[in-house]
């Protein structure tokens, strides 16, 4: 056997007995001087993000406002059950004004106004299509094809009466509710509703193109969209 060979078996065979315990020694070494500050690093960042950087603003958004009720119906405090009606009222109000917007011969004094129920009744006077839903497509006449642009989904005028009008029953409680008493049916009831009625108004907003913004333009055809009953 040649000696050179011999040699380099001797020192990897001695290697192979010393590596192991050199990485063990080291990655107990690195433990203290670079992963625990690292991670101590990381938890002051979260701690001083969630101290100073944890601001909700108020903002118009509907997708966001829901969320904002959503997040006040996960508390097990009553008093939260007003402001998180609020919230959605604010969401009606925007999702259907927010239609609005697309319309040129909607009238000022129309559009001035608050009240939700007025500027559906507006809307559909403007444009009956409003009522069904639509896939939305571009027509990409180079390549001959049908483009899907998202969808349509309507919210309906006897939806928008009803909800409406039940959150205003809960901002204006005359009779009902035996205040300071949490064991009354009418808190039961009431989060219920309002959880019914945020995850119903957030299917509508999320990802709802308004067919408006493309009806005009014969670039884009739209497609009434078969819903199950």
């Amino acid at each position: 056997m040649d000696i050179s060979q011999s040699m380099d078996e001797w020192h990897v065979k001695k290697n192979s007995q010393i590596h192991p315990v050199v990485k063990a020694f080291v990655g107990f070494v690195l433990i203290f001087l670079y992963h625990i500050p690292r991670l101590i690093h990381a938890g002051l960042l979260v701690s001083y993000a969630y101290v100073f950087n944890n601001i909700e603003n108020l903002t118009a958004n509907p997708n966001e406002q829901i969320k904002r009720a959503q997040k006040l119906l996960r508390s097990r405090h009553n008093y939260v059950l007003v402001y998180a009606a609020l919230e959605l009222r604010f969401t009606v109000e925007r999702m259907v004004k927010g239609q609005l917007l697309f319309k040129d011969k909607i009238s000022n004094s129309t559009w001035k106004k608050r009240d939700p129920i007025i500027h559906a009744k507006a809307l559909r006077e403007n444009d009956a299509r409003v009522d069904y839903p639509y896939e939305i497509f571009f027509l990409a006449k180079r390549i001959n094809e049908k483009i899907p642009v998202g969808t349509y989904k309507p919210f309906p005028i006897e939806k928008v009466k009803e909800i409406d009008g039940r959150l205003g029953d809960l901002l204006h409680v005359k009779d009902g509710p035996n205040f300071g008493v949490s064991t009354d049916p009418w808190y039961k009831t009431t989060r219920s509703y309002l959880k019914e009625t945020a995850n119903y108004l957030q299917a509508i907003a999320e990802d709802n193109v308004q067919f408006f913004a493309y009806a005009g333009d014969e670039n884009y055809e739209l497609v009434v969209k078969d819903v199950d009953k």
